[in-house]
C-alpha cells in the first residue's frame, strides 16, 4: 500500500462470500492518492461499507487498484481471488 500514511488495519475472511476484506485508514491528516498492490492475481476488487455491503467495483491494473482517500477516512475493500 502506498503512500505510507495509509495503514492496513485489518485483513480477514469476508462474512458471506468467498472473498477477503482489507480495511485501510488514512492516518496522516491529508488527502491521498492510494495504490494497493496484491501479491496474487485477483479477479475483482470492490469498495464496500463496514457491513461488507453495497459493493462498488474498482478497476484492476496489473494486480493493483488506485483510489483517493480523505483525511482520516476508513476504506473497506472486498477482494475476490476466484
Amino acid at each position: 500500500v502506498s503512500p505510507s500514511n495509509v495503514i492496513v488495519e485489518a485483513i480477514k475472511k469476508a462474512e458471506y462470500e468467498d472473498a477477503v476484506i482489507v480495511r485501510l485508514y488514512e492516518a496522516g491528516k491529508r488527502r491521498s492518492n492510494v495504490t494497493v498492490r496484491f501479491p496474487e492475481t485477483v479477479k475483482k476488487v470492490a469498495t464496500c461499507n463496514l457491513m461488507e455491503e453495497h459493493d462498488h467495483a474498482l478497476s484492476l491494473d496489473n494486480g493493483s487498484v488506485a483510489f483517493e482517500m480523505r483525511p482520516f477516512e476508513i476504506k473497506t475493500l472486498k477482494v475476490s481471488f476466484r
